[in-house]
């Protein structure tokens, strides 16, 4: 059983990762957002121009430069970076496991296996 869940948290951790990474998914969000009023505290948050069409490098660039401070900069590093993600996908994907099967071991071998493992098969460098 607990190689099914391994395989299984793989195969979510992978498919989370190419989808932040390899398509548009985080800059919906962030529209979704926008449009929501989410302001961070700021009323200079968003961009003037909003962020109806943003490219990948443009909402990038933004996310480093709107998430400052002590608290919010790790969130926005943590959005662009894909090691640092895939890191904390794969340790909060196996403590899941781990809560539902009781099977603690998931926990480091899957927090330190997986994220070397997809970048071998990834194009997400």
């Amino acid at each position: 059983m607990s190689e099914l869940l391994y395989f299984l948290g793989f195969f979510a951790t992978f498919g989370l990762y190419d989808a932040w990474f390899a398509s548009r998914l985080p800059i919906h969000m962030f529209q979704i957002l926008w449009r929501l009023g989410w302001r961070h505290n700021r009323p200079d948050f968003w961009p003037e121009e909003g962020v109806k069409h943003w490219m990948r490098d443009e909402w990038e660039m933004w996310v480093a430069l709107a998430f400052r401070g002590p608290w919010w900069m790790p969130i926005g590093e943590l959005l662009i970076c894909p090691h640092c993600l895939h890191y904390h996908m794969a340790f909060w994907i196996s403590l899941l496991l781990a809560l539902g099967s009781g099977d603690w071991w998931l926990v480091p071998i899957c927090t330190f296996t997986w994220p070397g493992v997809i970048r071998m098969f990834s194009s997400i460098k």
